[in-house]
This record gives structure tokens, C-alpha cells and sequence, in this order.
């Protein structure tokens, strides 16, 4: 089998169904983020594929909207390595993020009532320029409407106890402002932790709200949240 790494693209080379909604990936292209060592429950290597612009395309609304409502992830992939062969072809990260933007624009923000709208917001009236990702113009965006500081608490329960980051799930902060985007990371916040006021940068949408009320601050950050939930 030829070496497989991260970054390549891979084709699923025959018939691969996936159990929940019974698509057939075959044909299908995505580029590996992740490898898995074999495991004895697993003996060979599980890739994480993430579907190119070209496959997106191509995917049926019912797969979408099968995976989104079972809270499977649509646009990422467990694959067993000998299911895939690599492809020396062009596939620009940039051109899938906006054709994810696409179909969530498509199928899912009419249904979601205000943060629906907020989202639309973030795009209406702009150049989709294709040097630009998405993320740039939800960083201008919340750069414009979030007040600050904003009173949250720190929720990432997997990087709990990391040595680089001390904070905890549950930790009170004070968002003081944003410092950034970064792909895939997402927007990047810097804030002050209440109980030791050291000062930590972490992505914005590890950050819930505060507020006694639900405040615009808590419209933005929800909207902002659930358009990453929606493009997984």
C-alpha cells in the first residue's frame, strides 16, 4: 500500500458505506488531517479525512442533513487506511471552507431563527474573495459588534490540567479582546482569568457567556459557535 500522510489527498478506491445514513463513498476525496495507529481492536491505521470542495459538491442534501441530525460530523471522516489511495492533485483548503459555507447558507442558516441571521450578517454584502477564509470576516465581524470585556467562563474540558494553558472548564474569565484567527483553529480571544489574573490566549468558542440576561455579546458568541457545530 503506498505511505500515507498527513496532508495527502486520498480517493475511497471501491464501495464504503456509512452506517448511518448508507451513502456510498466511493470516488470520494478529502485530505488526511490525522493518522491512527493500529490498535489490537483496530489493526490497521484509521485516517481522519476532511471532504474536499470537490466532494462537497457532490454530496447528497440527505447525507448532510442525516449526518447533522444523528450529530455526526458531514464534512470529516473515519476511514480505514487500505479503503484509500493517495492523489497528486490540487485541492485548496480555502475553496472547501467555502464551499461549506455554501450549503450550511443553503440548508441550515434559514432554519436557525436569530443566530441564522447574525450569520448571514457576517457575509451579506462582501466580496467572497478567495484569498480570504471565512474566519476572516467572522473576525471583523465580532471585531465590530462584541463589547468588551466580556464576562465568560472557560469550557474546554479536553485541554483540562494542559501545561500550557492552566485554565480550567468552569474557570471565570474576562475577554478583553481578540488576537487573531488561525485555520482550522478558529477566532483566537486573550482574557484574564478572575481568581489569578493571568492572562491567557485560547479560541473564542471555548468562552461562554456570563450575563444575567442574554446580552447581544451572548447572541454574537452563540452564532458564532453554532456556525463552526454546523460546518463539522
Amino acid at each position: 500500500m503506498n505511505e500515507i500522510c498527513i496532508g495527502n489527498i486520498v480517493q475511497v478506491k471501491e464501495s464504503y458505506l456509512d452506517e448511518i445514513s448508507g451513502q456510498d463513498f466511493r470516488g470520494w476525496k478529502g485530505r488526511v488531517r490525522l493518522i491512527y495507529d493500529p490498535t489490537p481492536e483496530d489493526p490497521e491505521p484509521t485516517l481522519l479525512v476532511e471532504w474536499t470542495a470537490e466532494t462537497i459538491r457532490q454530496m447528497p442534501d440527505a447525507f448532510i442533513q442525516d449526518s447533522y441530525e444523528s450529530e455526526a460530523a458531514w464534512t470529516i471522516y473515519y476511514l480505514p487506511a487500505s479503503r484509500v489511495t493517495t492523489l497528486a492533485e490540487p485541492h485548496p483548503e480555502i475553496e472547501a471552507e467555502w464551499q461549506k459555507e455554501a450549503v450550511c447558507e443553503r440548508i441550515f442558516w434559514p432554519l436557525l431563527g436569530r443566530e441564522g441571521r447574525i450569520i448571514t450578517d457576517v457575509f451579506k454584502n462582501i466580496s467572497r474573495s478567495t484569498n480570504e477564509f471565512p474566519l476572516h470576516y467572522w473576525h471583523n465581524f465580532l471585531q465590530s459588534h462584541l463589547v468588551f470585556p466580556i464576562k465568560g467562563i472557560y469550557d474546554d474540558p479536553e485541554e483540562d490540567g494542559d501545561e500550557e494553558n492552566p485554565l480550567k472548564s468552569g474557570d471565570r474569565v474576562r475577554v478583553t479582546g481578540l488576537s487573531g484567527w488561525g485555520y482550522p483553529l478558529g477566532i483566537l480571544c486573550e482574557c484574564e482569568s478572575v481568581k489569578d489574573s493571568r492572562s491567557y490566549v485560547v479560541p473564542l468558542q471555548d468562552i461562554e457567556g456570563q450575563s444575567a440576561a442574554v446580552s447581544k455579546n451572548d447572541r454574537y458568541l452563540e452564532a458564532y459557535r453554532i456556525w463552526l457545530v454546523c460546518r463539522n
